[in-house]
């Protein structure tokens, strides 16, 4: 059980690196070939590659966890980059605004292949902070069960919230 457990971990951090390294390769890939990208695509590949990285250290602290080697002491962590994350995904819509206002969006394929990245971001985000999106097989038995299958951040959230309390 614990040496499945550590493979799942282990296969989930190097996951979330993978695909940042793939997306990172494409991003450069379809700017020499084509050189339609710019700063909105930038812009939300960085926020995007920001959330699979705080993904895969979450999920590397994990595993040292069970290994003993350390903990994620302070669950005020989770909540910073709860926040941390609200406001990058901030960041897109509101340079979008602000360019539209002042119209000076010139670069139309950059704005598509951004958004597709901002909806991407917001997935990673959902999937890792609200709900899980992508099901194992005991959150198939939990919701056949009905019960809500939270994600993981947001079950961390709560539970250094229940410590506060129980702490007062």
């Amino acid at each position: 059980m614990k040496q499945s457990l550590r493979h799942k971990l282990r296969r989930l951090y190097i996951g979330g690196l993978a695909a940042i390294v793939v997306l990172i390769v494409a991003y450069m890939l379809i700017q020499a070939i084509w050189q339609i990208l710019g700063n909105y695509s930038l812009l939300t590949l960085i926020i995007l590659c920001a959330l699979l990285l705080q993904g895969s250290v979450y999920w590397w602290l994990k595993l040292r966890q069970i290994e003993k080697v350390s903990r994620l002491d302070d669950p005020r962590i989770i909540s910073y980059l709860y926040a941390l994350n609200l406001l990058l995904l901030l960041i897109y819509p509101a340079v979008l605004v602000i360019s539209l206002l002042n119209d000076t969006i010139e670069n139309s394929p950059d704005v598509l292949i951004g958004g597709v990245l901002f909806i991407l971001a917001l997935i990673t985000f959902v999937h890792y902070s609200l709900v899980k999106l992508v099901r194992s097989d005991t959150d198939r038995i939990a919701l056949t069960r009905r019960r809500q299958v939270t994600a993981r951040f947001m079950r961390e959230l709560q539970r250094s919230e229940l410590r506060k309390k129980a702490a007062r």
